[in-house]
């Protein structure tokens, strides 16, 4: 079974993230523990919604979104309850999103986010969240390791990117090689 795509953007267009990591992507409940987390005195409250073998998911709701900086500060609080996670921010109108996750390479902390606004497409968001599906056959072997390495191939747009030209290069030089009327190798590879 594969992402639905239609349910998948009615459940981002609805800011409904339990019933998206729940019942789309194959994730596990949790107790809906809400974390109290503060910034420059600015009190935040960032929600379990869901996990999958210790990977959570939050959901922190703000009048906006808050500025990098302040995302940051609240993801290292957060790093404090769950070292794997991924955290989304939605405005209180829910036009916003900003889905945040850090990369850990080593004691190195890479942030990648994300930014979704409900009045537009919802498909570069939708193809982050594929490889996060997890199918019944997978259950046996799902592991935090697992779960980590999926959101990894989610929103680690250096893999995206570098996968991607890899499959143009070989694409590329197919395409090339099956040009005729042109005798000159030099002139008939493609540049």
């Amino acid at each position: 079974m594969k992402l639905n795509r239609t349910r998948t953007q009615k459940y981002l267009k609805n800011f409904d993230f339990e019933s998206l990591f729940i019942e789309e992507l194959g994730w596990d409940t949790i107790d809906r523990i809400a974390l109290p987390l503060e910034v420059d005195e600015d009190i935040f409250e960032a929600i379990a919604i869901a996990q999958k073998r210790g990977f959570t998911v939050y959901y922190c709701s703000t009048t906006e979104i808050p500025e990098r900086k302040v995302r940051l500060a609240l993801d290292r609080q957060l790093s404090d309850y769950s070292k794997s996670h991924l955290l989304i921010f939605g405005d209180e109108a829910q036009t916003s999103q900003v889905w945040m996750w850090v990369e850990q390479e080593g004691k190195k902390r890479k942030p990648i986010f994300h930014s979704y606004n409900a009045n537009k497409s919802a498909e570069p968001l939708i193809q982050k969240l594929e490889p996060l599906f997890f199918s019944i056959d997978e259950e046996d072997d799902a592991t935090l390791v697992k779960a980590v390495e999926k959101v990894s191939q989610g929103f680690n747009i250096e893999q995206v990117t570098k996968q991607f030209f890899q499959d143009f290069e070989g694409l590329h030089k197919d395409f090339c090689l099956e040009i005729d009327g042109i005798e000159n190798e030099g002139d008939r590879r493609c540049p």
